[in-house]
């Protein structure tokens, strides 16, 4: 494991269904955030990884990933983000806090609806108190603020339910799905009052076996800088970007140490397996950055469909490509056995930079945080360099020096000293 990378796993062993070997089929228990009926419960009981399993319900969302943890499940569910509400923050701590080396091995995409209900058998009376999870409450605030009722807090819609039920007065309803409604033997009173329909919370499972690259994953990462400097948080997202790497979430959490002091959670597009994904986190460990890997799993949005090419309609036939004859930008192919180097499809290795200011050293400072890629600046002014080489560019005074070590060269100057700058370098370009 690299120095500043936690968790990254070695490649598992896979059983052909994107689980790894030991996982599919092994989840003997999953625990929960319960008790039954809650939103959690149902998004397990979505999975079909659940079907065999018994589902054990936790009062707490850190009892499930304790529980995880320790071994008393092989897996758990909580939530992790509601497209309302935000982030569910006691999710996230456990996960940046937490001990154990637990990975998110799925998500669930599930929607959420709310419906009132009061106990049967109850005379009519209107309603005067509802109770449920916050949570709940700040997804139906326009019913809430229509009907004038009072609210009182639960830790989840299913335990609102359970005590209403065994407690039933008039003029006291539940707020809660239509499953956990009738779970507990209550009567409806009204349908999805729930302020936006197409709400959603998003669940995911936990265990401590990772999963395999499907080609449509998503990584959760926590970032910590080290040190608190200006541009941290733009140098960690220049990593991702530079690689055209899709960040779907960026969220701050304090460290609980003292005032101002933050971890960054990150969700990316990708599989830790990937190349690209692989070299960012590589990058990153290089950094003052501390990597804590929480998993990659399939990516539950659907998957986009592929950009299909337009054809002109009178292209009746493949045109040829572009030559050098049709096109002054294009070169022949090389023959067998010639030098390759030469031609501008070869694999630049390494970038030279003319002029270190604000644009020039900008670029050199991100080239260098590709993998594969080597740089090298020049400056005719000594402590533009001297300024750029404490931001880790490595510099030269001479131009050939530039020129021979650099298979690309970017020329960053004012347009005023454009020419003057060509003509210093020319004599040092190699032919070719």
């Amino acid at each position: 494991m690299t120095d500043g990378m936690k968790g990254i796993p070695r490649s598992p062993r896979m059983d052909g269904s994107g689980m790894a070997t030991g996982q599919s089929g092994l989840y003997k228990r999953i625990g929960y955030f319960g008790p039954a009926g809650t939103f959690a419960h149902q998004a397990l009981e979505s999975l079909a990884v659940a079907k065999s399993a018994e589902a054990v319900p936790y009062p707490t969302i850190f009892n499930v990933i304790h529980a995880v943890e320790r071994g008393e499940v092989d897996a758990g569910v909580v939530p992790i983000e509601s497209s309302i509400e935000g982030a569910v923050t006691a999710t996230l701590d456990g996960l940046a806090f937490g001990g154990g080396d637990l990975r998110i091995v799925a998500e669930i995409l599930f929607p959420i609806h709310f419906d009132v209900f009061v106990a049967p058998g109850m005379p009519l009376a209107p309603l005067k108190e509802i109770q449920s999870h916050p949570y709940a409450f700040a997804q139906c605030r326009n019913f809430i603020t229509r009907t004038g009722v009072r609210t009182n807090g639960f830790l989840s819609t299913a335990e609102a339910c359970r005590e209403l039920r065994d407690n039933p007065r008039p003029g006291v309803g539940a707020l809660a799905s239509a499953k956990t409604g009738v779970m507990y033997g209550l009567v409806a009173v009204e349908r999805n009052i729930e302020d936006v329909p197409d709400a959603v919370t998003r669940f995911v499972l936990l265990a401590t076996t990772p999963t395999h690259r499907t080609g449509w994953d998503k990584t959760s990462l926590v970032l910590t800088p080290k040190r608190d400097r200006p541009g941290s948080l733009v140098e960690i997202l220049q990593i991702f970007s530079s690689r055209n790497i899709n960040l779907s979430r960026i969220e701050s959490r304090p460290l609980k140490t003292k005032l101002g002091q933050y971890c960054f959670f990150i969700d990316t597009w990708g599989h830790v397996e990937d190349p690209l994904l692989g070299g960012a986190l590589r990058s990153l460990s290089r950094q003052d950055v501390e990597v804590k890997f929480l998993g990659s799993y399939p990516n539950a949005a659907p998957r986009p469909a592929p950009d299909r090419p337009r054809v002109e309609r009178s292209s009746a036939r493949e045109p040829h490509p572009p030559s050098a004859e049709t096109h002054p930008c294009v070169s022949e192919p090389p023959t067998p056995g010639t030098n390759t180097s030469v031609y501008p499809w070869a694999p630049i290795e390494r970038v030279g930079v003319c002029g270190l200011g604000l644009i020039g050293g900008s670029i050199a400072y991100a080239l260098g945080m590709i993998d594969g890629i080597r740089t090298i600046g020049f400056d005719p002014d000594t402590e533009t360099c001297m300024l750029a080489a404490s931001g880790g560019i490595r510099c030269t005074s001479s131009l050939e020096e530039l020129s021979r070590e650099s298979d690309l060269i970017v020329v960053a100057a004012p347009m005023a000293e454009m020419e003057h700058a060509f003509r210093r370098l020319a004599p040092h370009l190699r032919p070719g």
